[in-house]
């Protein structure tokens, strides 16, 4: 994923949103497994919740959670949510990791590496920059926005130390180097 080429811009609307009651509600699937997360490299959803650093609340908006994460603020973030996750507004920056859906509205903004085991909603002014896996559909409105730039993703992965402790293969021949 990191070494693939993005074109410059924004992506067209993949999906269209369609007016409410036309598609599956938020979750409307019984149960999300961790397995159900897209993995990142070696590193599965279940571990990747493990070593996450707990879950983002929803909501968000103005004075809420603005520049959570985000560049002049802090660290990136690197949250897990085993189930799903509605951003009502805010900016949020770093790496997310959604056991079910995750959706963007109002004037809610993701900078960065967004995991998705269910379906990801951009409604609204939403904008995601960055790169997402989706395991389920991507459903956006009109207005919403859906932007490929690798340089939130980069910065999110680089700056998250929970993902440079060693990750020991099962099965795997090896040896120790000292």
């Amino acid at each position: 994923m990191a070494d693939s080429l993005f074109p410059g811009g924004a992506l067209p609307t993949v999906a269209p949103l369609n007016p409410p009651g036309l598609w599956p509600p938020e979750g409307s699937r019984e149960t999300h497994e961790e397995e159900d997360i897209p993995s990142l490299g070696v590193l599965s959803g279940r571990e990747l919740l493990a070593r996450s650093r707990g879950e983002l609340g929803g909501g968000g908006g103005p004075g809420g959670r603005d520049g959570v994460g985000c560049p002049g603020v802090s660290g990136p973030l690197f949250r897990g949510n085993r189930g799903s996750l509605r951003l009502a507004g805010g900016r949020y920056c770093g790496l997310l990791v959604v056991g079910g859906d995750l959706t963007l509205t109002g004037d809610a903004v993701f900078q960065g590496l967004a995991l998705v085991g269910g379906t990801l909603r951009i409604e609204g002014n939403g904008r995601l920059e960055g790169m997402v896996r989706v395991r389920g559909d991507l459903l956006m409105g009109p207005r919403s926005r859906l932007q490929g730039r690798a340089c939130p993703v980069f910065r999110a992965l680089a700056d998250i130390r929970e993902l440079r402790e060693p990750v020991f293969l099962p099965h795997a021949a090896g040896f120790w180097v000292f």
